[in-house]
């Protein structure tokens, strides 16, 4: 294998004009000689002999220098077909041309990169000598067009080299001794982020005294501090901490961690004044800075206590994102499909008139979805309650986008939940709430009028009867409150009453104590799936249990329900949802007594093309 397919010789290498061509580049670095040495090897003038000793040289220049990494080189381009070049690439041949031009290259980037390779490859300690100095002189040439981060790279590969050239060797003393001289600069010269990488580089090697590391560090972190420079300031306590732990330093240690988490309290106070928002997100990052401490309960409660003073005063900031849909057309169908019908009738027109979401469609749409945007799929998400609190978070959907959705099954979960909030939003205002108007309006009811719905009913216990006429009662006549506060835990103990009648355990044995299973556990139960269908359980879950869906069962629980959101989508769709599951076995009563079977597969009437959403 050869970088070129070309016998290129010392000769064609001297009398290529690549010499002219890096001295063209603004940056002295070899990621910007390699884009103008490929320019120049594919412009029309150029011999064939200098094109492959442009191209050799372009190859050599262009894989990145990752000395943080077990390999020092990284290709450049990585694609599905290939990548570009690397060292292991070159024949024997391409690398005896190697010391060539680590030894008649006068620029110290190209002289270092092609001494590293012979080095890489060969291990010939000339040139892994020559390839330390001139990664010193390409860094301080770097420094010079203020490339900190690159020349800092330098630094720590020249030392690389060096130390595995012998640690007891003078090009390591002599290189340690360099780093550490360039490390304790505190000049216009030694800007933050080269001071700490040349830190950190000192990190992995051994230094006679790290007590002066850690001062120098944490004096730098107060320097950040004084320029409100925090971001560099947490990075230098983080850096000091380091260094006062290796010299045994417990105390400091620690006390260099506090500061580090008081920053973010400083940051909270710097941006409150701009986004209570970004402030809040300062002080949950300081309470996860002191928990990692440790022993700083009172420090984090005092952060805490911030946080809910402050809460309240983010909800304004949270912008409002709407999307129109147009639901006419199916608001005139649900009213059509109950309106002059006799009232159980009607009654159950709307119970059976829709489907629960189908699950598998409602994977395929977020897919799809993911797909259409992927920055939105990309991004983590976090779901707030009404008081601006997180009580929720996904991950990025990157495993969608690369078409290995299984790496990201949980996120999607969570996504499919929040889409299947706005399908309930949708069907509570285009077809639910139409629907029970006409209803209520055209049948003044009493509860008793409920009673064949729900009794003799396999879904509601004999003993809860009246609780579900009151809570099925409640919500016709618009009052969700009540409905909700019914129907919620009825649903729960309804579940636990069809598994006992199939013969289904629904109790747990805990240190000779015996608890019936929350209502999660009963959702996960296999059995459960089984008799109710994946559909069900996916429905109920988004309304009653997952912090991505409504939620309602834990919210309702713990009083974090205002009164005015009662009345929206999330109670109307549980009402629905319950009137539902109270229909569906009167139906195939109906079916069974009228008509032969068609099957599991078939599905009651459609209002308005609802059946197929989700």
């Amino acid at each position: 294998m050869a970088l070129v397919e070309f016998d290129l010789t010392t000769e064609h290498l001297e009398a290529c004009p690549w010499r002219q061509v890096i001295e063209t580049c603004a940056v002295p670095d070899c990621y910007d000689y390699s884009h103008a040495l490929y320019r120049r090897a594919t412009q029309p003038d150029t011999s064939p002999s200098d094109r492959a000793a442009l191209q050799f040289l372009a190859a050599i220049t262009s894989p990145l220098l990752t000395p943080d990494r077990p390999t020092p080189f990284s290709p450049a381009v990585i694609l599905p077909t290939g990548r570009s070049s690397l060292p292991e690439d070159m024949d024997a041949r391409e690398t005896d041309l190697l010391a060539w031009v680590a030894e008649h290259a006068a620029d110290p980037d190209l002289k270092a990169r092609a001494a590293d390779f012979a080095w890489h490859l060969k291990r010939d300690h000339r040139l892994g000598r020559l390839a330390v100095d001139a990664y010193f002189r390409s860094a301080e040439k770097l420094e010079g067009v203020q490339r900190w981060r690159p020349a800092s790279v330098r630094i720590t590969r020249g030392v690389e080299i060096a130390a595995s050239l012998g640690k007891n060797g003078e090009p390591f003393r002599e290189a340690f001794a360099r780093l550490e001289q360039l490390a304790q600069r505190s000049d216009e010269h030694s800007p933050d982020v080269l001071t700490l990488d040349l830190m950190e580089t000192l990190l992995d090697y051994r230094v006679q005294d790290p007590q002066k590391w850690a001062t120098l560090a944490a004096e730098r972190a107060q320097r950040c501090e004084q320029a409100k420079n925090t971001n560099f300031a947490r990075m230098f306590w983080r850096l000091a901490s380091k260094w006062f732990a290796r010299s045994k330093d417990a105390t400091r240690a620690r006390e260099t961690l506090l500061r580090l988490a008081e920053t973010h309290v400083a940051d909270a106070n710097l941006a409150e004044g701009r986004s209570v928002m970004v402030a809040i997100h300062h002080l949950e990052s300081a309470v996860e800075a002191f928990r990692r401490v440790g022993d700083t309960r009172d420090r984090i409660r005092a952060v805490r206590d911030r946080i809910d003073e402050l809460r309240p005063k983010m909800l304004p900031e949270l912008k409002r994102t709407t999307v129109s849909v147009d639901t006419a057309e199916m608001t005139t169908a649900a009213r059509d499909h109950v309106s002059g019908k006799q009232f159980l009738d009607a009654l159950m027109s709307l119970g059976l008139g829709m489907h629960p979401i189908r699950k598998s469609k409602l994977r395929d749409q977020t897919l799809s979805l993911a797909k259409q945007f992927p920055f939105q799929a990309l991004v983590p998400t976090v779901v707030m309650d009404s008081s601006g609190r997180p009580i929720g978070r996904r991950g990025g959907l990157l495993g969608l986008l690369s078409g290995d959705p299984a790496q990201d099954e949980t996120a999607l979960e969570k996504e499919m939940f929040k889409n299947a909030v706005f399908e309930h939003s949708v069907r509570a205002g285009g077809v639910i709430e139409p629907a029970r108007d006409v209803i209520s309006s055209e049948h003044p009811c009493l509860d008793r009028d409920l009673m064949p719905i729900v009794s003799e009913n396999p879904f509601v216990p004999p003993d809860r009867i009246h609780l579900f006429i009151r809570g099925l009662s409640a919500g016709l006549h618009g009052d969700f409150v009540a409905a909700t506060h019914i129907l919620v835990p009825q649903v729960e103990n309804a579940l636990r009453y069809v598994l006992a009648m199939n013969r289904v355990s629904v109790t747990r044995l805990v240190e000779g104590i015996e608890d019936v299973l929350p209502l999660d556990s009963l959702l996960a139960l296999p059995e459960t799936v089984a008799i109710f269908g994946d559909d069900a359980i996916f429905e109920l879950r988004a309304v009653l249990t997952e912090r991505f869906g409504s939620n309602l069962r834990n919210r309702v629980a713990h009083g974090l329900v205002s009164e005015h959101e009662f009345f929206g989508h999330e109670g109307r769709y549980l009402w629905w949802l319950v009137l539902h599951f109270c229909c569906v076995p009167i139906a195939a009563r109906r079916r069974t007594a009228t008509e032969p079977s068609t099957g599991p597969g078939t599905d009651p009437s459609n209002i308005g093309g609802a059946d197929e959403s989700g």
